[in-house]
């Protein structure tokens, strides 16, 4: 069950902090896009919004947030195309190749085919010192001081804070909204900040098997890990790590568990489009090595070699090794890649000192693990660093 922003408490205290945090963002959303503003507060540890500029600033899937998404996804998987679909489809592609004098001229001809088709008129509402948040256009891609894409993100943002200003304390609504661009639709919603996202096929429905989840927060702001309470049919509560990805070894995972090597996997559920939502075991206590100091990752190593030798002699593989730590006890998590025979990714870190002979879609091998395991303790101040952005496929 996705955590219910409007009923979490949590998520209305975040919502609360994001109120504060566009307050200082820039009111005109053509100003706000511009390079020099858009990095001041995008490219930090919190980003104002979750649209992948830069990649890091990701939030959970936005149809998993929003179930007017979800059934927009459904519904337009079932669409039945027809020759008034495909003929809108080419005159619309066909007239907006051409050049426009300026925006209003390419704004005013988009709309009388979108008009024409959909048998509707465009309403247009108007912010103070802000131009017709409706319809923002370009006359052609890299004209202007900023990307499209990223300027109407800034208008959701300035959507968000009029909205704000006339609603109640408390916003009873995930504010769905769809950004809709001839280089490739977006859609925005809110929840504890504003997520954005490219309209791409991705999970609409979560499978009833999936516990009742209640958000904590999240718990790493570079990746899809978030902290949660589990309640099972009885009732009984217990604080979980809820992760979302698209590929994971279940086999791996448990028979780590069994080891002592892994935290305990409460369950793997595929929700649909190529996501799977995975919940696992909180360790109190436990930390990554890189929170903790040189001198202690030092004292780590015989520890964590002697762990992964028990993976290896269990025959798996796991290719990217994260690793957490408390009093003598390894714990590895991310088994994304792992398993008894094992290929790496279409896509890696290169930032991260991979052994010779890695590739992507080769072979994931013994030695692969045992040179990352190595470097780590080859030179400890460096890779203190370095373990802090220890995100093997980004």
């Amino acid at each position: 069950m996705v955590p219910d922003g409007d009923q979490s408490k949590c998520a209305i205290v975040g919502r609360d902090l994001f109120h504060t945090q566009v307050e200082d963002f820039p009111r005109l959303p053509s100003t706000a896009a511009q390079p020099k503003n858009w990095k001041e507060f995008q490219e930090v540890d919190d980003p104002v919004i979750l649209n992948y500029h830069p990649y890091m600033a990701s939030g959970l899937p936005i149809t998993l947030c929003e179930p007017i998404f979800a059934d927009f996804q459904i519904g337009f998987r079932d669409c039945q195309v027809d020759k008034c679909d495909v003929d809108f489809a080419i005159e619309l592609s066909c007239k907006m190749s051409y050049t426009f004098p300026d925006e209003d001229a390419r704004k005013m001809a988009f709309c009388l085919l979108l008009s024409q088709y959909l048998k509707e008129t465009f309403i247009s509402y108007a912010f103070e010192k802000v131009s017709k948040a409706g319809k923002e256009v370009k006359p052609e891609l890299g004209m202007g001081h900023a990307c499209a894409y990223i300027q109407s993100s800034a208008y959701y943002i300035e959507f968000i804070r009029k909205f704000k200003q006339e609603a109640s304390p408390v916003i009873k609504s995930r504010l769905p909204v769809f950004l809709l661009s001839l280089v490739g639709d977006s859609w925005c919603c809110l929840l504890e900040k504003a997520i954005c996202e490219p309209l791409i096929p991705v999970g609409s429905q979560m499978a009833s098997c999936v516990p009742r989840l209640e958000y904590i927060e999240r718990f790493s702001d570079k990746r899809r890990v978030w902290l949660a309470e589990m309640h099972d049919e009885q009732g009984i509560k217990q604080t979980v790590i809820v992760k979302f990805v698209c590929k994971y070894s279940e086999n791996a995972h448990r028979r780590c568990a069994e080891l002592k090597i892994a935290p305990a996997l409460e369950s793997v559920v595929d929700i649909g489009y190529g996501w799977k939502i995975v919940i696992m075991e909180f360790l109190e206590g436990f930390v990554f090595l890189d929170k903790l100091a040189a001198g202690e990752i030092a004292m780590t190593q015989q520890a964590v070699l002697t762990a992964m030798n028990t993976l290896h002699k269990n025959g798996l593989v796991h290719g990217a090794v994260n690793i957490l730590w408390r009093s003598g006890e390894v714990r590895f998590v991310d088994f994304d890649w792992a398993d008894g025979e094992a290929r790496y990714p279409g896509n890696m870190n290169p930032g991260i000192n991979w052994a010779n002979g890695v590739g992507l879609h080769k072979l994931i091998r013994i030695e692969h693990d045992q040179h990352l395991v190595k470097s780590i303790y080859k030179n400890v101040e460096c890779t203190q660093k370095k373990l802090s952005e220890w995100h093997p496929d980004y």
